[in-house]
């Protein structure tokens, strides 16, 4: 009975680990919600459960190479439309990436899903689904991705949902301090 309870234990902290997100995309959502501008026609709250006091950050910006610590050189965001042929993809498609057609397969069974995808020396070192409703990643879906020095965004709500924005010009020694 007792190594039927471990088992139990192990399988079960197995499959709750594969479900929960990995810290840099935690922190990646959370710096979008800390950083992004505020939806200037957002409706009233209803009652007081809905209202929440929001603070603005000192820096708008969302540096990508102060979030994900593990070692990286790209990273790019593919949407929906993007995914139905990773292995076409211009970068994605030359990478070492072992789990490429299961990506692709689940991009393809639900357009809420968009990838990130950190690449270090053209191999994929990870790659999660990050879905529409935590933000839109559209803008940063182009082909050549962006290494740490570019991986800088800015963000802004619409109509209850953040969207992700470019920052050209911006240096990594304008990003907020981790």
């Amino acid at each position: 009975m007792i190594l039927f309870i471990i088992a139990g234990m192990a399988i079960g902290g197995y499959l709750y680990m594969e479900a929960v997100p990995p810290s840099w995309l935690r922190a990646f959502g959370a710096e979008i919600a800390l950083r992004a501008a505020a939806d200037p026609q957002a409706a009233l709250p209803e009652d007081t459960r809905e209202a929440s006091p929001r603070g603005q950050a000192d820096n708008p910006l969302i540096c990508l190479a102060n979030i994900a610590h593990q070692p990286w050189d790209h990273v790019v965001f593919v949407t929906h439309d993007q995914g139905n042929k990773l292995s076409e993809h211009p970068v994605l498609g030359k990478a070492v990436w072992p789990d490429r057609e299961g990506r692709q397969s689940q991009l393809a069974a639900d357009d809420r899903y968009q990838l990130v995808v950190l690449l270090k020396d053209g191999e994929v070192v990870n790659d999660e689904v990050f879905f529409t409703f935590w933000a839109d990643l559209s803008d940063l879906a182009r082909p050549e991705g962006f290494g740490p020095d570019g991986a800088i965004f800015t963000a802004e709500s619409h109509a209850g949902q953040y969207v992700l924005h470019t920052v050209p010009d911006a240096a990594l020694s304008a990003c907020p301090k981790p």
